[in-house]
């Protein structure tokens, strides 16, 4: 079952596109109805693959459960360059990334009629319709391939790192 949290999150997003009422009836709906998990079916093996790769190279499960707020700036930052460049290692041999918008950040471009919301997000002042003229603020990312790694039939995918004893 998904936590009440999750609803609360739900509703307030909803509100954000709908108005109040509209979105408390939606969010009222989707709560009578049972859902077992909050990823897609299959969704989860190559997620937790994904994060025991970052896990692997960058330390970034390590880096985020850590509290950092007992270290230096300089501490925190020399952590931050080791997960960054093995992050970057994982992203760059695993996926193809390219940005969803090819022009420069800053620049002036125009979005045409029947765009995908799921590749561009209009903020600031946003009226009538398409089209509609604005400033690129992030070009944003799109991965057109992606190559995991074979793993062994079998393998524990909720296990992202084993547990390491010296002897």
């Amino acid at each position: 079952m998904i936590s009440t949290s999750f609803f609360g999150r739900l509703s307030f997003a909803l509100k954000l596109i709908f108005s109040k009422a509209k979105a408390d009836n939606l969010a009222e709906k989707l709560k009578d109805k049972p859902v077992e998990k909050p990823l897609l079916p299959g969704n989860e093996s190559g997620a937790l693959q994904l994060l025991a790769l970052l896990q692997k190279e960058g330390r970034l499960v390590d880096f985020v459960m850590d509290d950092v707020t007992q270290y230096s700036d300089a501490q925190v930052g020399a952590a931050a360059r080791v997960v960054h460049q093995g992050v970057a290692k994982v992203i760059n041999s695993y996926f193809s990334i390219e940005p969803v918008l090819t022009q420069a950040e800053n620049s002036s471009v125009s979005i045409e009629k029947g765009f995908n919301p799921d590749t561009i997000r209009l903020t600031g002042n946003v009226s009538g319709e398409a089209p509609y003229k604005g400033t690129l603020i992030h070009r944003g990312w799109k991965s057109s391939q992606t190559e995991l790694p074979q793993v062994i039939a079998g393998y524990d995918f909720s296990i992202i790192t084993a547990a390491e004893v010296e002897l």
